[in-house]
């Protein structure tokens, strides 16, 4: 049986990371972002196909997954590593600029795991959701570690 995987959100850099580590164990890759030129570059030096999407419209979420099926068979897991940080104060924050970090952290989550829900139903496999370390120890201390040692931390604060 092949394993095969769908990355959302593959070229940044937790999901080039991911990519490089699931292709090294020899899994089929569908590689999946907005941006073709970064997918592709990503995709050739990795040997996998791509699906250029945008990971908010669920209909180009699902299509992309039907893809997958189509290459693979089946889909062993889907990790959606789509996100946004916008390291500033809320005061400052404008609406849209807030609305789009809510879309871009949230409906791609919800549009992901919808879609390999209905894609894996049958057979199962794996779907997981990553994000950055902000998420665990937050934007203050990530900000305190950049200003005083020039780099963000590597373990919790």
């Amino acid at each position: 049986m092949t394993v095969s995987y769908v990355v959302f959100g593959a070229y940044g850099g937790v999901g080039s990371a991911l990519c490089r580590r699931l292709a090294k164990k020899g899994a089929k890759l569908l590689l999946s972002g907005r941006d073709e030129a970064r997918l592709a570059s990503l995709a050739a030096e990795l040997g996998a196909q791509t699906f250029p999407v945008d990971a908010t419209n669920l209909r180009q979420v699902e299509s992309c997954m039907k893809q997958a099926a189509e290459l693979y068979g089946q889909v062993s897991g889907v990790a959606n590593c789509v996100g946004s940080l916008l390291l500033k104060p809320a005061h400052l924050l404008s609406e849209e600029e807030w609305d789009a970090t809510i879309t871009t952290n949230l409906k791609s989550a919800f549009a992901v795991v919808r879609a390999a829900t209905i894609a894996m139903a049958q057979q199962g496999g794996s779907i997981v959701l990553l994000s950055t370390a902000a998420a665990r120890i937050g934007v203050s201390i990530l900000r305190q570690s950049r200003r005083l040692y020039g780099c963000w931390p590597l373990k919790g604060a």
